[in-house]
């Protein structure tokens, strides 16, 4: 079977098949973070660091590649920080926040569709 996690130093998002870890495909080699959900087509999502205490932002790993969703997403008003997992048609879960004019910066769950 296949797991996702994180793991090493410094701290990187990770598949285990069959109990051996691999460093995910197409991961640049300054992010640090973990990874959160896979899917059965084998789409990997999580959240990363590109500085060490930087911000949080959610990944997409598919096909060998990996995607900033910040930059996929059409709401500049959204700061996303990091995914919960993805389902086998490709719907993430994802937390963000949002500013709100009276309460500042209110995070909450989001479901991001792909198009």
């Amino acid at each position: 079977g296949v797991v996702v996690g994180g793991g090493g130093s410094p701290f990187v998002p990770l598949l285990w098949h069959d109990g051996k870890p691999e460093v995910l495909p197409g991961l640049p080699s300054n992010w640090r973070g973990l990874a959160t959900g896979i899917n059965a087509a084998g789409d990997v999502v999580g959240h990363f660091q590109v500085v060490q205490d930087g911000p949080l932002a959610p990944f997409l790993s598919r096909r060998g590649k990996c995607y900033d969703l910040t930059h996929l997403v059409d709401r500049s008003d959204l700061r996303l920080i990091s995914t919960e997992g993805i389902s086998d048609n490709g719907i993430i879960l994802a937390t963000g926040s949002v500013k709100d004019p009276k309460r500042g910066e209110v995070s909450r769950g989001y479901l991001l569709v792909p198009k």
